[in-house]
């Protein structure tokens, strides 16, 4: 009986490991990963796109980041709320 648990646990440890290592292979192959940072980015872009027309000056914001050393999402997000 320990012998079938033993195996059991080891093959899921294996099958897990495999899991992770062919999941970053393929993200890669198929560029996934890099169509997650640029979403992300066109994402920050329609943000500050959304922000402008609002009418109030950009250059708050911009300050803003500066000053916290925050990304622009944060500083969008916390001047909307």
């Amino acid at each position: 009986m320990e012998k079938i648990l033993i195996i059991v646990v080891v093959s899921v440890f294996i099958a897990a490991i495999l899991f992770l290592v062919l999941r970053e292979v393929v993200t890669w192959y198929f560029k996934i990963n890099k169509l997650v940072e640029q979403n992300d980015e066109i994402i920050r872009l329609l943000e500050v796109i959304a922000y402008e027309q609002d009418d109030e000056p950009i250059k708050e914001l911009e300050l803003e980041v500066i000053k916290n050393k925050n990304d622009i999402t944060t500083a969008l997000f916390s001047k909307r709320t």
